[in-house]
């Protein structure tokens, strides 16, 4: 949120990009009277008083403030300087340092002491081993006004690159008073590193107890995951960490920056949480809270709740998808029904932005990944009216489900006609491909894999055209923009899950979710650079969890094949893994499966599972399954 404010009123210029920058985001509160000006501004800070110069009230725009004074902060309670960007400069002296008992801090009960430098300030390097989401707590015995600095950062590269907190304040100060003293932290940070700095130092200062408090939505952690990959089982759990992280009282981006419930990336971790939890409660309140959006919005928000009304479609179409795959999990009807309310005003502002032609055709931030695709924040983005097919789609089923025909007919309807005109207007033949968006009435020269697989995906493409959009989204040609996120992966591999190609599936986690746990990831990062420089941004998002949700329920194998688990697919897709165990939860009780895929050998399929869950039961090959320890017939088998 930007704001702009105080006696200065905004330019034509600033009124001119606030007007041009993607919505309402950039607040501007002008002055409502003529005598608010840069005098009285500079009276105000001078004086902390509110009058005008030559009496009078100082008046800004929907408050009136009537010569109320201000408690003024005293200069001895700010920091002098900033506590980031003293632990981000400070510099490494040829001082000797020395501290005694350091290994005490790993078991906290005993006292490290930290000596003072010859002047120099004391650092020390703290590794809590993974990706935290944490209150931190610490117990000192120091002087009154030793000063102890606390930067957390997530990273450090295996280049030797320090991924300090760039972009954003993850510090703070602590000022002792004389003696023994205990401290906790008000806000909880996200982080793997903390430097500790000791400043003022004029004598030994001990230290003990240094915790880190992880604060999260409660996890059961029913869900479980093991293969003859390790690799895959590193995986696994680094997802599930990542999801952790990212689950407070709403999901949330990451621990370290937004710390915010981005409804997108909400949508993916639903079905992270899913397969590690199988606790439908998070999910559903952030459906709701999404929902609630509307409230001031045509279309549901990009995140909530906030003082940023910012519009981002693709999110508020995963939020569509989301609605429908929130009654396929859990079998909540009286929860979905509620949900379709706010289902049916959100295509009702999808309509609004109809054009002539039939496209949705928007103002606002048009993103969908981090990657150079053509999204601009006015006009027609190929993409968006893709997936706004896909949602549309998704929530006819849903209202299917729920006894709702005439509504599901319409949405299919709208579905229909939406992809009609993707076809007629957003194809270029000479490329075999979508363009990105339309720029002045003609095609954008940019093509991404990212538009072709949201053509795909959503059942824009057909015949020749899906077989075109296919190959551009395996391999695509060269110029054409390639996936920034791991995020954008998620639909890939849903692609693959469309098209069976189970092998590629595999190398594809392995591959570029395994580097990230090659470079020394606990948790997985919001983005690439390039796998060069500084290696990501927030080094925990939850939207990049996919791998845990698809190991569990393509791998292992075990889905809902109708609403609630009713039945419950079992399925395993094995590519060349030679065996495979883990636990999925379901709304009726956990289902427990072990499979074998020795070359050479039939299939061998194990199940435990609650004797009232309906279950339908295929196998990739000829073989054999048993059902809590009895033979049963199976798809696939001899």
């Amino acid at each position: 949120l930007f704001l702009v404010a105080g006696p200065f009123a905004p330019g034509d210029e600033e009124l001119r990009r606030a007007a041009g920058d993607k919505d309402e985001s950039l607040l501007l509160a002008q002055a409502a009277d003529p005598a608010c000006t840069a005098e009285a501004g500079e009276a105000f800070w001078e004086h902390a008083s509110l009058e005008a110069p030559g009496g009078g009230d100082v008046c800004y725009r929907d408050a009136v403030l009537h010569g109320h004074r201000l408690q003024v902060v005293q200069a001895a309670d700010i920091a002098a300087d900033d506590v980031f960007v003293r632990a981000y400069t400070d510099q490494v002296t040829d001082a000797p340092g020395r501290a005694e008992n350091l290994d005490a801090l790993l078991a906290g009960s005993d006292w490290t002491t930290i000596h003072p430098a010859d002047g120099a300030d004391v650092r020390l390097l703290l590794d809590f081993g993974r990706g935290l989401n944490a209150l931190q707590r610490f117990q000192l015995d120091a002087p009154a006004g030793t000063v102890v600095d606390v930067h957390n950062f997530e990273f450090i590269q295996p280049d030797g690159r320090y991924n300090l907190a760039e972009g954003m304040n993850n510090s703070f100060r602590y000022v002792c008073r004389n003696g023994r003293q205990s401290y906790q932290s008000w806000l909880h940070r996200g982080f793997r590193y903390t430097y500790l700095i000791f400043r003022e130092l004029t004598a030994p200062v001990k230290l003990r107890r240094v915790q880190a408090l992880f604060h999260s939505y409660p996890q059961r952690r029913v869900g479980q995951f093991a293969s003859a990959d390790a690799q895959l089982d590193r995986i696994w759990e680094a997802g599930a960490l990542s999801l952790r992280c990212c689950a407070e009282d709403t999901y949330t981006d990451c621990p370290t920056y937004e710390q915010t419930n981005w409804v997108g990336d909400a949508r993916n971790e639903a079905l992270v949480d899913w397969a590690i939890n199988g606790d439908p409660r998070l999910w559903y309140r952030c459906l709701e809270q999404t929902g609630q959006s509307l409230d001031r919005s045509p279309i549901t928000e990009s995140h909530v709740p906030s003082g940023w009304r910012n519009l981002l479609p693709a999110w508020s179409f995963l939020w569509m998808r989301s609605c429908r795959e929130y009654l396929l999990y859990s079998g909540d009807r009286a929860g979905a029904a509620r949900l379709l309310a706010y289902l049916d005003r959100n295509v009702a502002g999808l309509r609004g932005f109809l054009n002539a032609d039939g496209l949705l055709d928007i103002r606002a931030w048009n993103m969908f990944d981090w990657a150079a695709m053509d999204t601009p924040t006015r006009g027609v983005v190929t993409h968006q009216n893709c997936l706004a097919v896909h949602a549309l789609r998704d929530a006819g089923e849903l209202a299917e489900w729920l006894g709702e025909p005439g509504r599901a007919a319409e949405w299919r309807a709208l579905a229909a006609e939406l992809t009609t005109a993707i076809n007629q207007h957003l194809w270029v033949e000479a490329r075999g491909a979508y363009t990105d968006c339309l720029r002045d009435g003609g095609p954008s020269e940019v093509f991404s894999q990212q538009t072709q697989t949201a053509a795909c995906m959503a059942g824009v493409a057909a015949g020749e055209r899906e077989a075109r959009c296919r190959a551009a989204m395996h391999h695509p040609p060269e110029g054409f923009v390639v996936a920034g996120s791991p995020f954008f992966e998620f639909f890939l591999l849903e692609a693959y899950q469309q098209e069976g190609r189970d092998q590629e599936f595999l190398d594809t986690i392995l591959r570029d979710w395994g580097f990230m746990v090659d470079m020394g990831a606990t948790t997985f990062w919001e983005m690439w650079s390039g796998r060069g420089g500084r290696l990501t941004r927030s080094h925990c998002h939850g939207w990049s969890a996919a791998p845990t949700y698809f190991l569990s329920t393509w791998v292992l194998g075990v889905r809902p094949g109708g609403v609630g688990f009713s039945p419950c697919l079992v399925e395993p897709h094995p590519g060349d893994l030679r065996w495979c165990r883990g636990i999925v939860p379901t709304p009726h009780g956990t289902v427990e499966v072990q499979w074998e895929n020795e070359p050479g050998l039939p299939f061998a399929l194990r199940l435990t599972a609650p004797p009232e869950l309906p279950l339908t039961v295929r196998l990739p090959r000829a073989g054999s399954a048993t059902l809590n320890g009895e033979p049963i017939d199976v798809d696939g088998a001899a």
